[in-house]
């Protein structure tokens, strides 16, 4: 299998951050790389095949921004850190979670293109990738609305007159800004490594 070492490594990283979202009860991180786990393997069991270098380099290098993100919180270091009354921590994991979230809805979309009817092309791939991370913030509002309401932050309008700080609504807002930020980032970044590759290249060796 082409680039089995980079597979074995992005599949490592992706369970360590797993591991780690799961012992924080991080239920929404533990999805993402759930995901990506997942639909890493998938090709690789169902064909032998492989995604491009720079497929899993994207995968690669999300899983480890979120392994130091959350090292850095946990070992306190920038724990500590706020900006605007958000966590410093948690924003640096909001944006590298949109990277493992665009890299997932990628591999996604390559494999309907190999494995179903469907012809996608490069673009609406990363569309795909893109509205998938998106929808992935967008999701994540629900739970942390819930947390938020239980750990005691105004959340009502009539709660919400009564606190000037008005910190829930950036609490709530901070995973669909970081997503729509980093995806355009990431997209950009996707688009220029695509370059070189035909849509129905992204995925190589196997049976066609």
């Amino acid at each position: 299998m082409k680039n089995e070492r980079l597979t074995w490594l992005s599949v490592i990283l992706t369970v360590a951050v797993l591991s780690i979202a799961v012992c924080r009860l991080d239920l929404m991180l533990a999805a993402v790389m759930a995901v990506l786990l997942g639909i890493t393997v998938y090709p690789w069991r169902w064909d032998g095949a492989a995604y491009v270098a720079f497929v899993l380099y994207s995968s690669v290098l999300s899983s480890l921004l979120l392994l130091v993100s959350e090292l850095l919180d946990l070992t306190g270091l920038i724990g500590g850190v706020y900006y605007g009354g958000v966590s410093v921590a948690w924003l640096l994991i909001l944006l590298s979670m949109t990277g493992a979230a665009m890299t997932a809805g990628l591999m996604i979309s390559i494999c309907l293109n190999r494995y179903t009817a469907a012809v996608i092309s490069k673009r609406w791939m990363l569309l795909f990738a893109l509205a998938f991370a998106i929808g992935v913030a967008s999701i994540y509002m629900f739970p942390l609305s819930v947390n938020l309401y239980y750990s005691g932050y105004a959340m009502f309008n009539d709660d919400v007159r009564l606190d000037y700080d008005r910190i829930s609504d950036r609490l709530l807002m901070a995973p669909s800004l970081c997503s729509i930020v980093m995806g355009f980032l990431w997209s950009v970044g996707l688009r220029q490594c695509s370059i070189p590759y035909d849509h129905n290249e992204l995925l190589q060796g196997g049976k066609v």
